[in-house]
């Protein structure tokens, strides 16, 4: 869109210089123009390619094909090429089956690269679609011939039982009797037709991949098949200048990112017919929110580029520069689509499942999530200022003002609201618990394509939902054309960030080398929306990846009560070495301390025992004292416990898990000096490390250059592993072997797959134990940190070794490091502290049944019955709460469940034996005996 010219060219006068360069040069000098960021523009062009080639002996893409016989054959004429009538004239269309065809397609794409200096292609005409339907008589007879073939026979469709459509298979396309190559059935264009498009995408990526070699390219296909979308993007061709026609574009967007073709859009003021200026508004607003964002119009119509009406032209604007502050984040969306697949659009109930109101029509058809971040609330009727609109329960903000729109509430559901919508205002709302880049336009004129914005710091934008937390992620990409997830990736960088606590984080999930600095790679200011009223604000930190410490200006702003954090020298905030930042009040001021450094050690237990006091860097009176504690237990484990020394605080120690008398127990003749296990020198920055015993050059883990990091209730641990296979870490739906990614322990009723994205999705069980396959393939190690708070741990590979980050939230640092053995030996030494496996009952090896739903005693009767009549092996009978009264523990329903010990009995006797299931919850009931003697004996969780 040319919104204005760095050149001072007027509308009109700017469509004259181009018509005149085209005319005087030539195209590929007018698009050399284009790109050259001297002349002021610095714009991309797409050139369009149809798959027909004129029937014209002398022309060189005809002559190939005809040559290599590489055309799609006509039933009616024996090993000929099948001639059809295009805008073109007599037509015909390459063979995709055929791989010489795609060679003559890449030759034709190459010339028009050459002649064009296109920078992608957008392919029409490709169902394929002619004039005639089926075979062509003649040149201007387009009805179907009915010539009969002793090879082909192309009438063989004629009386097919069923059809689709309410026209013919062959309306305005190849007859179905054409063949590809290998004279073969299956081939013939009624079982290849849906597929010609694809074909056509897959040959024009392939020869745009040659072309472009390192950077990426565009491709639109008008015709799609499953798995187009890997190759091409789609515009929704061709639609009407009309309300429904806009609203009808929402299911086709929404639909198409089910379909894996995520970059879709709609041409805005329709295709056909002409547009009001209300409605091309509208239009222009709607599609701002739409993955692509395209003007495309018949010469029929009245013309519906951005600045044609002088009335709406400033409303249009406005609309397609707040898509460009969104840019880069809807960027990253794609290009995490691109990475692991999945959606961008979403209708809201894939966010909120579970309500049932976010499945109403008026809800799907009118709105839209971006990303489950943006809630897009568009005007889609006439006159319409006002839009009412439904909100599930949560948290939402304005994007406009950043004010708090309404706030989740406990045991209720979501409500229907109204938003002023005047003509020019589109209503978008922020989904609580987001984070993304956002893009302040301070000179709209200076923004004409997403080079300008390049430019342009972000503002990084934190929406923290009713818990008080948020997450998101941003990429930082250099247009490579292959942005695998690789560690060592020199073609972009990808950060994930997250909010709690006060404490803004940023990981870097993948990407290249983070300390060299890269244009993109700053933002200007953190705004964090809703301080849920903290209205004493003392200090704002920043802490870079050495830890080093860095203050920030901060300022709140009304009325939108949120925080806008800056550089106190008005710079640029560098993302590639950032770790976090903090803020906080005056009574917070151990909110930060960094800097831990060993004072003093001393030896205990027959030097079986090392004692160090650490002691933070900071000013005395606000130095931070901890107190280290590393012993050799036996020859292959060490402990490790690291305590804050503050008399008015009290630590939480995990109780009962490891015995007491372990500590205390030294199997071994070896010192904590001969067990591998170092620490650094007095007076230097505290880290320690684990080598071979026998070499101490053979590293096992270290923490050199990784300062141990302590922030107010939350310890910051990171290794560096010298093994790239990494097993363990809680229960997660997830592969074995650990790849790069952030893994959360905490105990959660959750079924999510683990994706290696923040909050990581642990199930059930809590394990903070890992094993490590060490570089010599025959030798294993292991880490266990008894640690019973949250816990984060990011991996990240590093060629032939691991960073594995560990972030505990509480506790203690209580940790225990096996040296090198063999995998089951390490195994051993960790259920030596946690106790070894229980012993279970022989028939708990045989075949259990249960189900969550049995009616009553004669329901689980039943089951067990056809089990014998069926002579079906059973040992156990599991019986979900379905047996309680009212889902009460420790109760039985006496009237659905009457007889229920008789039936084991039954068991018993059989030799059966029957597992119910009990929940630790207690209902609150006075009338429940239980509850009432809980309460009594003050049992319960207070």
């Amino acid at each position: 869109f040319f919104f204005s010219s760095r050149r001072r060219h007027t509308r009109s006068s700017l469509v004259s210089w181009a018509r005149r360069c085209v005319q005087e040069t030539g195209l590929k000098e007018f698009v050399q123009q284009l790109h050259d960021p001297k002349e002021g523009i610095d714009m991309k062009f797409v050139a369009i390619a149809n798959p027909g080639l004129k029937k014209e002996p002398g022309y060189k893409y005809y002559d190939n094909a005809i040559k290599h016989g590489v055309a799609i054959k006509s039933a009616l004429h024996y090993s000929e090429p099948f001639e059809g009538r295009t805008i073109a004239g007599v037509t015909i269309w390459l063979d995709f089956f055929d791989r010489t065809a795609v060679i003559v397609w890449a030759e034709g794409i190459y010339d028009l690269y050459q002649a064009s200096l296109f920078d992608g292609l957008w392919i029409k005409e490709n169902e394929p679609n002619q004039y005639c339907d089926g075979e062509c008589k003649g040149k201007s007879d387009c009805k179907k011939s009915k010539i009969p073939d002793p090879f082909h026979n192309a009438s063989e469709f004629d009386y097919i039982q069923y059809r689709p459509t309410p026209d013919p298979l062959e309306r305005t396309t190849l007859p179905m009797a054409a063949y590809h190559c290998c004279n073969d059935m299956f081939y013939k264009q009624y079982n290849t037709h849906n597929l010609f498009g694809l074909q056509v995408a897959k040959a024009t990526h392939e020869s745009l991949s040659g072309i472009f070699e390192d950077k990426r390219f565009l491709i639109a296909s008008r015709s799609t098949w499953p798995g187009s979308g890997h190759y091409s993007s789609h515009w929704l061709a061709e639609n009407y200048g009309t309300w429904d026609s806009m609203i009808a574009s929402i299911s086709g967007v929404l639909n198409f990112n089910i379909f894996g073709i995520p970059h879709v859009g709609a041409p805005i003021g329709g295709f056909y017919g002409n547009c009001t200026g209300e409605l091309l508004i509208r239009w222009y607003q709607l599609a701002s929110f739409h993955p692509l964002m395209l003007s495309y119009s018949s010469s029929n119509t009245n013309p519906k580029e951005a600045y044609v009406d002088e009335s709406a032209k400033q409303l249009i604007k406005n609309a397609i520069l707040e898509r460009y502050k969104l840019l880069s984040w809807m960027y990253s969306q794609m290009f995490e689509s691109f990475l692991w697949g999945g959606s961008v659009i979403q209708p809201i109930f894939f966010s909120f499942p579970e309500d049932e109101e976010t499945y109403k029509r008026e809800v799907i058809d009118r709105t839209f999530m971006w990303g489950n971040t943006l809630y897009v609330i568009p005007s889609l009727i006439a006159k319409q200022n006002h839009v009412r609109a439904y909100l599930p329960n949560w948290r939402w903000y304005d994007l406009k003002s950043f004010e708090m729109v309404t706030d989740y509430k406990e045991g209720r559901t979501g409500e229907y609201m109204m938003f002023d919508q005047p003509l020019g205002a589109i209503t978008v709302l922020i989904r609580g618990g987001s984070i993304f880049p956002y893009q302040r336009v301070a000179t709209p004129a200076k923004v004409m394509n997403v080079e300008d914005l390049r430019k342009i710091p972000a503002t990084i934008i934190v929406a923290p939902d009713h818990t008080g937390k948020a997450q998101g992620t941003f990429v930082i990409d250099s247009q490579g054309i292959k942005p695998h997830p690789d560690p060592n990736s020199n073609t972009y960088r990808h950060y994930s960030f997250t909010y709690m606590n006060q404490i803004f984080r940023i990981n870097k999930l993948a990407g290249f080398d983070f300390h060299e600095q890269y244009e993109q790679d700053y933002f200007w200011e953190l705004v964090i929306l809703d301080v849920f009223g903290r209205n004493n604000i003392d200090f704002a930190y920043m802490i870079d990846s050495k830890m080093n410490k860095r203050e920030l200006l901060f300022r709140r702003n009304y009325p939108s009560n949120s925080l806008i954090i800056t550089d106190k020298n008005a710079a640029k905030i560098p993302m590639y070495s950032l770790e976090s930042i903090v803020w906080g009040s005056a009574e917070q001021h151990n909110l930060c301390k960094f800097g831990i450094n060993v004072e003093k050690v001393s030896y205990a237990d027959e030097g079986k025992t090392m004692i160090s006091s650490l002691v933070s860097s900071e000013p005395k009176e606000y130095q931070l004292k901890f107190d280290m504690k590393a012993s050799i237990l036996t020859d292959q484990i060490i402990s490790m416990q690291i305590i804050l020394n503050d008399p008015g605080h009290s630590p939480w120690i995990v109780p009962g898990v490891v015995d007491e008398k372990i500590r205390k127990t030294f199997k071994t003749n070896k010192k904590i000096d001969q067990s591998g296990f170092h620490i650094s020198p007095v007076g230097k920055p505290f880290s320690f490390e684990l080598s071979d015993p026998e070499d101490s050059h053979d590293i096992i883990f270290t923490t050199k250059n990784m300062p141990f990091e302590y922030v107010r209730n939350f310890m910051h641990l990171k290794f560096m592993v010298s093994s790239k296979h990494v097993f363990g870490l809680g229960e997660r739906v997830n592969k074995f072997e650990l790849k790069d990614g952030l893994y959360s322990l905490w105990n959660y009723d959750n079924n999510v797959a683990e994706t290696g994205l923040p909050p990581g999705n642990n199930l059930y069980g809590s394990h903070l134990f890992y094993l490590l396959h060490l570089n010599d393939p025959k030798k294993w190690a292991g880490v266990f940190f008894l640690n019973s708070n949250p816990v984060d741990v990011k991996i990240q590979h590093i060629g032939m070794q691991t960073e594995i980050d560990h972030m505990f939230v509480g506790g203690i640092i209580d940790g225990f490091f096996f040296q090198k053995s063999s995998a089951d030996q390490v195994i051993q030494n960790y259920h030596y502290l946690i106790g070894n496996p229980v012993p279970v009952p022989y028939w708990a090896f045989g075949y259990h049944q249960s189900r969550s739903g049995y009616k009553d005693i004669n329901h689980l009767k039943d089951v067990v019955n056809k089990f014998e009549e069926n002579k079906l092996p059973l040992d156990g009978v599991w019986l979900d709460k379905d047996y309680m009264q009212k889902m009460r523990s420790f109760t039985v329903d006496k009237n659905r469940w009457y007889g229920l010990d008789s039936f084991i009995k039954e068991l018993h006797n059989k030799h059966k034996h029957f597992v119910p299931i009990i929940d630790p919850g207690i209902a609150v009931d006075p009338n429940f005996r239980i509850y009432t003697e809980g309460l009594n004996n003050g049992v319960f969780l207070k």
